[in-house]
Order: structure tokens, then sequence, then C-alpha cells
């Protein structure tokens, strides 16, 4: 099936989901993000997009444990490689899509930590493509 149309069947299926897809590469993520931008509101994040303005604007949108009223819903897809790790949260996002899966499996497990925080549980379930 197209991407697109999965996605765009999950936000209606799951409207109070954020999307998270996941992929090893710069490249790839640059590439999502032009082929999504146009039908979807999303946010591209990789170590070249590092700044302390998208750092507040991915935590604003895609962290459930800041204050409500400091929280934006600007974005519902997040396209973003590895280099969010450590110090992020995302559990705004309920859906993970690994659009490419990492040599390296803990890789694959981390990125699902990233929605699923210890002791902010946000939805009782979630969903993981790969």
């Amino acid at each position: 099936k197209d991407f697109k149309a999965i996605i765009k069947k999950k936000l209606k299926e799951m409207p109070s989901r954020k999307i998270v897809v996941f992929t090893e590469f710069s490249d790839t993520a640059s590439y999502l993000f032009e082929q999504l931008k146009d039908d979807f509101r999303v946010f591209k994040y990789s170590s070249s997009d590092s700044s302390v303005y998208n750092k507040l604007t991915l935590k604003r949108n895609f962290d459930a444990g800041i204050k409500q009223d400091q929280q934006l819903n600007d974005f519902d897809i997040l396209v973003a490689t590895d280099a969010i790790s450590e110090g992020f949260n995302l559990h705004r996002a309920g859906i993970v899509f690994n659009y490419d899966i990492p040599y390296n499996p803990t890789r694959v497990i981390q990125r699902v930590g990233r929605i699923n925080r210890i002791n902010k549980k946000v939805f009782n379930e979630l969903f993981i493509y790969n």
C-alpha cells in the first residue's frame, strides 16, 4: 500500500494520536518530509535540524510531559532520524513507523522508547509498524 494512504487512514482512525516516522538516514528523512509536507502537518528532525527553536517546537508538539497550556498542535507527524535520543519524549504520539530497520536492533527498542515513557502513560495501546 501507499505510505501516504496508510498514514491518512491512521490519522483518521485515531485523531488523538500523533505519528512518528523513524529512519536511519537524514537523506531518507528529507525525502519523506518532501513527499508528505503537502498533504500532512509534518515536522522533520535530524542532526542537521538541531537548534534551540526546533527542539522547543518538537517538545511543544510531541511531549505530553509539558504543561497543557504550553502544548501545541501544529504537527501531526514527526519524521526523524535516530538523532532523537535521550532526553526527547514523544509520547503524544501513539504510533511509530520504522521506515527502515537499523543494523543494531537495540535502536528499534530505543525508538519505541521515545513514545513509551515510564510514569507518563498517554495511551493504553501503542502501535508499532516496521
